[in-house]
């Protein structure tokens, strides 16, 4: 959270493009239940492998929950974050974890950024790229989607 407070406040600064993502690994209850919890930390290790290895040196990948990611992208706007994300996503559902047991998993991803998204704080681009995501996930999960996409249904709701 420290990064993003620098990353966020030099984002504004300088009126550069900053992107936020938050991801979610779908049902992941079912692998801890089903395999028990040394696995599921096994795939979160390796989750995390392929994420940085799709991530440029200056990305920062940053667990936010149990099985929640996030992934900030300095200098990348939204557009461009949502490609990152969907290249890490397709990425991620041809891979094979736990290779002894050959577990297949996806995520959901709720991306947004600046300045497309305008945000006041990092409070807030967090609340959008949440949003994103919980509409993945409604829709059917292991997809990518912006605030953009979200952004009508969440200004009719909260007016």
């Amino acid at each position: 959270m420290d990064l993003f407070e620098r990353e966020f406040a030099r984002a504004l600064r300088y009126k550069r493009p900053l992107s936020l993502s938050i991801i979610d690994i779908d049902h992941f209850k079912k692998v801890n239940d089903t395999h028990g919890h040394l696995i599921g930390d096994k795939i979160l290790l390796e989750l995390v492998e392929i994420l940085q290895k799709g991530l440029r040196t200056h990305d920062i990948l940053g667990r936010y929950g149990g099985e929640e990611f996030t992934i900030l992208l300095p200098e990348t706007d939204l557009k461009k974050g949502v490609k990152v994300l969907e290249r890490l996503r397709k990425k991620v559902e041809a891979s094979v974890f736990a290779k002894k047991l050959k577990i297949k998993i996806t995520f959901s991803a709720g991306v947004t950024g600046i300045p497309d998204v305008p945000s006041s704080s990092t409070d807030e681009m967090l609340r959008y790229a949440d949003l994103a995501l919980y509409n993945a996930k409604s829709r059917g999960r292991n997809q990518v989607r912006s605030y953009l996409d979200v952004k009508e249904n969440f200004l009719k709701n909260n007016r």
